[in-house]
């Protein structure tokens, strides 16, 4: 909401005549209207910018801060949830404290809320952002990957921070929750297409991840809290981060054509925004043709596998195969080495017994993340049972 040009008493009174002139001895005065500035927001803002400065500045310029007051809870008076009550509280300190201490403050009195002014402190800002990006950008409801505050906080969750939140280098920190409530505060101003895209939860325009290798701890935190249920594709954490470590890193920009981790990261953010099929088996060990050196022939889901099985069963891999060409051509004749980019085509379930690719891939997964019981899993790997059911 933005304020707006309030009517005056002598307007009132010229459109019920239908007259135009003016009334003589009538005094113009402005009324409050529903979307008129508050004194709170005038409050909130004046101590907000006098007490946060420099690295420790939370809005760039006063139109942000007065925008986003504006879409704060203004009904609720409680000062320990996502409310304007707590940040103009929060301000107070904030103003109140010796400026060496007053950076909690400053962070809970800005846009996010800090880990103070939300109802759940386990998850810093999340439901700021969430209520401020729905109000900023309607228009790309469709793209931020959640239609109401309740869902975006999990998702928000998963988002990596800075160190600590600042207009003074939040844009600069690429795919981060820090970035994102930068543009979402810009978008209340500007709800352009460039802020509204840097700002929803997928990294886009000035949200992308810097250049250079992706994180297999935030690969493997990102995809196990999205892809759950029937669309898991790892078991656990570990078996994740052992398959991410045995996969080429690439970059983070890589979104297909690649067999690497950059790729399934990007796909891992696909579904959690998207939808989770089939992004999730693109984010799985296999890539399931799209996170593949090929996407229609069984050389898409048969080199990760002989990656992985020469990776968690080396002993036996060598005494089979000379090299992973080898094993790729003998994989060839699998069933589901050829991928279905349409489908689940990789999830554990699916995946642990029965006479194919993926139920060897999930083997050599679990040899990897269990090195000492190997030989258990490494029986699968090489089409022993259960990988050798029809």
């Amino acid at each position: 909401m933005k304020p707006t040009r309030i009517l005056t008493l002598a307007a009132l009174a010229l459109a019920a005549i239908g007259g135009c002139q003016s009334i003589a001895g009538v005094e113009e005065v402005e009324f409050l209207g529903e979307d008129a500035v508050s004194p709170e927001c005038n409050e909130y803002c004046d101590l907000v910018l006098e007490a946060c400065e420099g690295d420790k500045s939370v809005y760039e310029d006063r139109d942000s801060c007065m925008a986003a007051c504006a879409a704060f809870d203004t009904i609720d008076p409680s000062t320990e949830a996502n409310t304007l009550a707590c940040r103009l509280e929060q301000a107070r300190n904030a103003a109140n404290v010796d400026e060496g201490d007053n950076l909690p403050h400053c962070l809970a009195a800005g846009p996010g809320g800090g880990s103070i002014c939300v109802s759940n402190q386990d998850v810093a800002d999340c439901e700021g952002y969430c209520s401020l990006v729905l109000e900023a950008c309607p228009s790309i409801s469709m793209k931020l990957g959640f239609l109401t505050v309740d869902e975006c906080v999990p998702k928000c969750a998963l988002i990596r921070r800075a160190d600590s939140y600042s207009v003074a280098t939040a844009a600069d920190t690429g795919d981060t929750l820090d970035c994102r409530l930068f543009y979402t505060s810009r978008a209340l101003v500007d709800p352009s297409e460039f802020n509204c895209m840097s700002a929803r939860l997928y990294p886009d325009f000035g949200c992308k991840p810097p250049a250079g290798p992706p994180d297999c701890d935030f690969y493997c935190d990102l995809v196990q809290a999205t892809c759950i249920d029937e669309f898991k594709v790892y078991e656990t954490l570990e078996q994740c981060k052992q398959v991410c470590l045995n996969t080429p890193p690439g970059m983070t920009s890589d979104a297909g054509g690649q067999d690497t981790v950059g790729c399934r990261t990007y796909h891992a953010y696909n579904a959690m925004t998207l939808a989770y099929l089939p992004h999730c088996s693109h984010s799985g060990p296999a890539g399931n043709g799209v996170c593949s050196v090929t996407d229609a022939t069984s050389e898409a889901n048969c080199t990760p596998y002989c990656r992985l099985a020469h990776a968690g069963c080396k002993e036996r891999f060598e005494a089979q195969w000379d090299t992973e060409s080898e094993c790729i051509e003998d994989c060839s004749t699998l069933d589901g080495g050829v991928p279905d980019k349409t489908k689940n085509g990789y999830n554990v379930t699916d995946a642990t017994r029965g006479n194919t690719v993926q139920c060897r891939i999930l083997h050599a997964a679990r040899a990897l993340e269990k090195p000492d019981d190997k030989d258990i899993f490494c029986d699968g790997v090489f089409g022993e049972a259960p990988c050798n059911e029809d």
